[in-house]
């Protein structure tokens, strides 16, 4: 129910920490890859989405929620309620190498912002919405690999995305006897 607005807030909080996460990773590091912070953060796109972002707009984040489970009611009449879905990152460059160390390093930089806000601040609605993030989990990861794609001139291009599963608990307001 509160889907966009969760994906808006988890996207604010993330555009805030994510260029020191991603300082922070290149340091860790002694070879010439440089982390780029991201061009755009979005949370429009379920389908596709930043997979199919221009290799121009790249790096590029999206926040994107899939499902919604029921897990149960808490006190006060609130009910808790499992959001399901990721983060996703997609990156370019010139080798497939340099690509494939990038986007493991922004994986880690977007990790470490989810494993550093189990509980997301508590952050609330924004917009007058009845809930609270009561938990940001992380659940898994995945790479898709450097991939060579066709370049508009004639340089070699390489794309590689990765997708972090995320669960996001939320207490929100009980059913009511209209």
């Amino acid at each position: 129910m509160y889907q966009e607005e969760v994906a808006n807030l988890t996207a604010d909080h993330l555009r805030e920490h994510i260029g020191v996460l991603l300082d922070e990773t290149q340091a860790i590091y002694n070879d010439k890859v440089v982390l780029q912070n991201p061009k755009a953060i979005e949370t429009a796109n379920l389908v596709g989405g930043v997979y199919n972002a221009d290799p121009t707009a790249m790096p590029a984040y999206a926040v994107d929620i899939i499902d919604k489970t029921f897990a149960g009611d808490a006190s006060a009449g609130l009910w808790l309620y499992i959001y399901g879905g990721h983060i996703a990152g997609v990156l370019s460059g010139a080798s497939e190498s340099s690509v494939n160390a990038a986007i493991k390093r922004h994986e880690q930089a977007v990790e470490r912002f989810v494993k550093s806000h189990n509980h997301l601040h508590s952050l609330a609605s924004a917009l007058g919405n009845d809930f609270r993030i009561v938990e940001l989990g992380f659940v898994g990861s995945a790479f898709s690999g450097a991939e060579q794609i066709n370049a508009k001139d004639d340089r070699e291009l390489w794309i590689a995305g990765f997708r972090i599963d995320l669960n996001w608990v939320l207490s929100e307001d009980g059913p009511g006897d209209y």
